[in-house]
């Protein structure tokens, strides 16, 4: 097992999850704070919390990318279980970069054949990004909403 490269996708993880706990906080304030949806201030609030995580998301895809030129799909025997889950959860948020997410499906598709991932974060994968390109999912993973900011 790789331990550095599992804990360089455990800290990645630590802040992303860190990042959308807080972004939750505020949002929710945001909403309860302001009865009018439409108003300047909120949208702009609203906006400011959206760029903040595609910031974060932006970050962690460019190092994510990394990691799979040099090892492929960072896989449970690589990383074990939780690098592995740690891994899938920062391309599921990748959402900015369906090319790089689809060539992750493909990678994690080859690795479970060998049971080197979890067949749940395909599923949900797979729901993501057929999501992304307006078709039907597969598996009912996946909400997307249709409330624009």
């Amino acid at each position: 097992m790789n331990k550095s490269l599992l804990k360089q996708l455990t800290n990645m993880l630590k802040v992303d999850q860190s990042v959308r706990k807080k972004q939750w906080k505020v949002a929710d304030k945001l909403w309860r704070k302001h009865t009018d949806k439409k108003h300047p201030n909120y949208k702009r609030a609203m906006r400011k919390l959206f760029k903040e995580l595609a910031e974060v998301d932006s970050m962690h895809t460019r190092k994510l990318k990394k990691i799979v030129y040099k090892y492929d799909w960072p896989g449970i025997n690589l990383v074990g279980k939780r690098g592995a889950r740690a891994a899938w959860l920062l391309v599921q948020h990748a959402t900015h970069d369906l090319p790089f997410q689809k060539r992750c499906l493909e990678l994690m598709l080859v690795a479970l054949k060998s049971g080197d991932v979890d067949k749940k974060c395909v599923a949900f994968l797979t729901d993501r990004i057929l999501v992304l390109e307006n078709k039907k999912q597969i598996y009912g993973t996946q909400f997307k909403g249709e409330k624009k900011w």
